[in-house]
């Protein structure tokens, strides 16, 4: 499905406009769970290229799954759970978790398969930053296998810079563990601490 985005931010919300919809990225809501399931249930396979998660999804029933997301949208600060919505669907998601940094957080992100290729995963990234540092967080860290050539220009149109490649269990059917840390700083920041 191709859309046109405009960026138009309103209350808290971030919107993107598309055509006469919207797409907005908010916060998960208590009754998204079947939507969002719905849409990570049909993106299972896709999702398992990168993450063990898809795997793991891919092999629950829907009653399960929806059981699962529910305990994951409860989760409390420092994770937020932010949705992408387009008409009646969710496309996709984006998570804030904590990161290895002090003063930082790590995000996640990804865009239902008939949606990529349009630039929504850049504006959710975009957004992502920009929620961080308002909250006061100094530095965004981001990790993505060194074959997942999508995020990587995500990334790079996002201005992260590459941290650190390290050699890991590979953690979906497409990556090779070759992971890589990047690192958005706020502006004036330098180089972060990690974590005792």
């Amino acid at each position: 499905i191709r859309i046109d985005i405009k960026l138009i931010v309103k209350e808290s919300n971030f919107i993107v406009l598309v055509d006469e919809n919207y797409l907005i990225i908010r916060k998960f809501r208590k009754d998204d769970v079947h939507i969002f399931a719905k849409s990570a249930l049909k993106n299972a396979n896709h999702i398992s290229s990168y993450m063990s998660d898809g795997i793991i999804y891919s092999q629950l029933s829907e009653r399960d799954f929806n059981r699962v997301i529910s305990h994951f949208l409860s989760e409390n600060f420092p994770y937020e759970y932010f949705g992408i919505f387009y008409a009646d669907m969710c496309i996709g998601s984006g998570i804030l978790i904590p990161s290895n940094f002090e003063d930082g957080i790590q995000i996640i992100y990804w865009v239902d398969f008939d949606f990529q290729k349009q630039g929504i995963a850049t504006k959710v990234v975009d957004f992502l930053i920009s929620y961080s540092f308002k909250m006061g967080y100094k530095l965004i860290e981001a990790q993505t296998d060194i074959t997942n050539l999508s995020s990587l220009c995500v990334l790079k149109k996002n201005k992260f810079k590459i941290f650190d490649v390290y050699q890991t269990n590979p953690q979906g059917t497409k990556d090779i563990g070759r992971t890589i840390i990047w690192l958005r700083f706020a502006e004036n920041q330098f180089f972060p601490k990690l974590r005792k």
